[in-house]
């Protein structure tokens, strides 16, 4: 970890679970062996956990990519969508994903975004489209790099992890993917996305 990751643009969670600790450590076992990429096998122990609290439980869910085709679970929770979808990317590029928002913005779900201001206009970027098909796009107005790859459905459930929304992260490289249903942690990342929300908006004025 490393001051910027850690203060300036990044995010963390903190999960007491035993079977999402093995859950990640299959993983750190595959690649020390020297299974990367498509040849990681979809062996997931524990793929959906109950992570029991004093007072309250959350279900998480755990994915890999590219072995646990990923993007399927995410364009999955995107369909549960009732109200409103937000989203936070140092990237948008995957055209799949691009469709799945564009749908439920046809469908009159509000979906507003926040992207990287240094990637947001470029060729690849998903941007424009998204924008011309109703989707509210902001640009990040931070000094510093936003590395957040966050999506919130509703006031319930957040996905993240190291997952960037693009085509590599579905396909070649070792990502992961946490899908927490979970209603106070989802108010702590809108309360960051509003917080973004306000730099990107103050710096456009």
């Amino acid at each position: 970890m490393i001051e910027n990751g850690t203060y300036r643009n990044n995010n963390a969670v903190l999960i007491a679970s035993r079977s999402l600790a093995q859950d990640y450590a299959t993983e750190f076992e595959e690649m020390f062996s020297g299974q990367f990429g498509a040849s990681s096998p979809a062996d997931t122990p524990h793929p959906i956990i109950d992570v029991i609290g004093d007072e309250v439980s959350a279900q998480v869910e755990i994915y890999f990519a590219p072995e646990d085709s990923a993007a399927d679970h995410i364009q999955a929770t995107l369909s549960d969508a009732q109200s409103f979808v937000r989203f936070m990317a140092f990237q948008f590029t995957s055209e799949d994903l691009a469709d799945a928002l564009l749908d439920l913005a046809s469908d009159g779900i509000q979906i507003v975004g926040i992207l990287e201001a240094r990637d947001a206009d470029r060729s690849y970027s998903q941007s424009s489209r998204l924008v011309s098909g109703g989707v509210t796009v902001l640009t990040d107005g931070n000094p510093y790099i936003m590395h957040h790859k966050v999506i919130i459905v509703d006031d319930h459930t957040v996905i993240l992890g190291s997952y960037n929304f693009t085509n590599n992260a579905e396909e070649n490289n070792d990502e992961n993917v946490l899908i927490i249903h979970d209603s106070e942690v989802a108010a702590a990342f809108l309360a960051e996305f509003a917080r973004l929300s306000q730099e990107a908006q103050t710096t456009e004025q």
